[in-house]
C-alpha cells in the first residue's frame, strides 16, 4: 500500500499502525514521517517561545469537597425538619 503525502506530494510507504488507522478512516489525511517529524520540530521551538498560558480561575474538582457539603446540608434540613416537628406537637 503506497500512499502520498499531502505536504511533499512523495510516495511513502505507511507503517502497520498507519495501514490499520487508513483501512479504518480511509478519509483521514497521512502525512509522511520526514513532514511529521518536520512539523513536530517546528512546534516544540514556537511553544519553547510562547509564555505557558496564564490559568484564570479555575478549580480542581474535588468529590470529597461536594460530597461534604451536601452531607451539611442534609444535616441542616433534617435539623429544622424535627425543629419544625417538635413545634407543631
Amino acid at each position: 500500500m503506497k500512499i502520498i503525502c499531502i505536504l511533499c506530494e512523495q510516495r511513502f510507504e505507511p507503517d502497520r499502525r498507519q495501514k490499520h488507522k487508513l483501512r479504518k478512516h480511509p478519509h483521514m489525511i497521512q502525512i509522511c514521517f520526514d513532514c511529521h517529524s518536520r512539523i513536530s520540530e517546528q512546534v516544540e521551538e514556537r511553544e519553547k517561545l510562547l509564555p505557558p498560558p496564564e490559568r484564570a480561575n479555575t478549580r480542581v474538582f474535588s468529590g470529597k469537597r461536594n460530597r461534604s457539603r451536601w452531607k451539611s446540608a442534609s444535616n441542616v434540613l433534617d435539623s429544622n425538619l424535627s425543629a419544625k416537628r417538635a413545634d407543631s406537637m
